[in-house]
């Protein structure tokens, strides 16, 4: 392995050496905090995290930045509880929810494509709407949350590991399968790299990065819904944190806004 390899390789897999060290050094100093029952919880956690950062990592290999993601997870959640609320079914709050978040990104993705406003600037607006329309549908109070099969999604286990971390591993595999075999994943690190020479190779690039930001919002949007099941309530959130561990996942772990080419693994040190 010459030094340009080996470089690439510690650029790329640093974060993740230094989780290993950090998690060797912390069973060797006290091996109870590694227990499974430990393990599974903060798995659990981080699920929360580690969903919404799927939906960032699309967004930032295009080169764009999303602000949103906190508010319109928190909208969706606060939607899927209303809903769910006034029609005591699950199914329907679900896909209110995902709506809601699709429908988000689906606005951020045409302003950002066809109006060509920085996506920094349609993204930052569309929080504050967001936590505006929060407020307005909630009157500043939670909405409870009691339906078992809703509830199912963020306190639920499946042969013993919590339903949040299978969903965040689905959504990982997923998107590991997108990005490398598909031709959205393709487009998606070329509009990332060079716009304008995936431009005129014939890529629709404005189609593309409305399909990216749509994911996104989709994938806030389930993001709200497994929080709320997980809370019990729809809470007006105070979510810049969403945003902000979003980013900062992705940005110390790979997916740079300068150099779009980080495995999907990055996000889930």
């Amino acid at each position: 392995m010459n030094r340009t390899s080996t470089a690439r390789f510690f650029r790329l897999y640093g974060m993740i050496l230094v989780l290993i060290v950090l998690v060797a050094a912390l069973r060797i100093l006290q091996p109870r905090a590694l227990g499974m029952a430990n393990v599974l919880n903060l798995a659990r956690q981080i699920s929360i995290t580690a969903l919404v950062s799927a939906g960032q990592t699309l967004v930032i290999l295009a080169a764009q930045i999303d602000l949103s993601v906190g508010s319109v997870l928190g909208l969706a959640g606060v939607v899927a509880a209303g809903v769910l609320r006034d029609t005591d079914s699950a199914a329907m709050a679900v896909a209110a929810g995902l709506g809601v978040g699709a429908a988000c990104g689906f606005a951020n993705g045409i302003v950002v494509a066809k109006g060509k406003v920085a996506s920094f600037i349609v993204t930052l607006a569309t929080l504050g709407v967001a936590n505006g329309v929060i407020l307005l549908y909630t009157g500043a109070r939670p909405i409870a949350v009691q339906n078992d099969d809703f509830m199912y999604l963020g306190e639920g286990k499946w042969l013993g590991v919590p339903v949040p971390i299978i969903l965040a591993a689905i959504v990982y595999v997923a998107l590991w399968f997108i990005l490398s075999r598909t031709r959205f994943g393709r487009y998606n690190y070329a509009i990332g790299g060079n716009e304008l020479a995936t431009r005129l190779a014939g890529v629709p690039v404005d189609r593309y990065k409305i399909y990216i930001f749509m994911s996104a919002g989709a994938l806030a949007g389930l993001t709200g819904i497994v929080l709320t099941a997980r809370l019990g309530s729809g809470v007006p959130p105070r979510s810049s944190w969403v945003a902000r561990a979003c980013l900062a996942a992705k940005a110390e772990f790979g997916a740079h806004w300068s150099e779009p080419r980080s495995p999907v693994s990055s996000p889930t040190a």
